[in-house]
Order: C-alpha cells, then structure tokens, then sequence
C-alpha cells in the first residue's frame, strides 16, 4: 500500500489492469510454460519459453480508476478490483 501513498497524497486516480496468458494447443499449459515457478536459472526458463511454438498475453485494464483517502483501503479496493476480473492460470 505503500506505493500508492503519493496518489492518495495528491489526490489522483489509481488505475489498475490484469494480465491473462494462453498457450496454443499442444503446447505445455500457461502455468507451467510462462510461469517461472520451478526452482530453476531463469536463463533455463527464458529458452525453454522462447523455444515455444508460442503463447498469447491478453492485457485488461479495468474499467474505472479508484481513488481514495486512506492508502490501505485504497489498495484493499484495488485488491478486489483486481481478483474480479484476474484469470488464472491454467
């Protein structure tokens, strides 16, 4: 919460999005391809993504900036914004 604490200062919105990945059929499944989950290199993880025949990232902005004046309630409704429109990975 911490982090929007100059937009609660200044009185300005806080906009939020959520980020969903899918990968094509036969491929391995999002969560284990883009996820990087494994205790192993990054570098390990980075080939074995751009190897791949491919993933697709959708990005979703929310509908409406929140504001707020309290930075923990504020980010608590950020929470819940989010968490309604987030798509796990499968």
């Amino acid at each position: 919460s911490s982090l929007i604490q100059p937009a609660v200062a200044n009185q300005l919105p806080v906009h939020y999005a959520t980020i969903a990945y899918q990968t094509p059929a036969g491929a391995l499944p999002a969560n284990q391809l883009v996820g990087w989950w494994r205790p192993e290199p990054f570098l390990r993880h980075v080939l074995r993504l751009l190897r791949a025949p491919g993933f697709t990232a959708t990005l979703e902005f929310g509908g409406e900036a929140l504001r707020g004046e309290d930075r923990k309630v504020l980010a608590q409704a950020l929470r819940q914004a989010v968490q309604a429109q987030f798509t796990p990975m499968r």
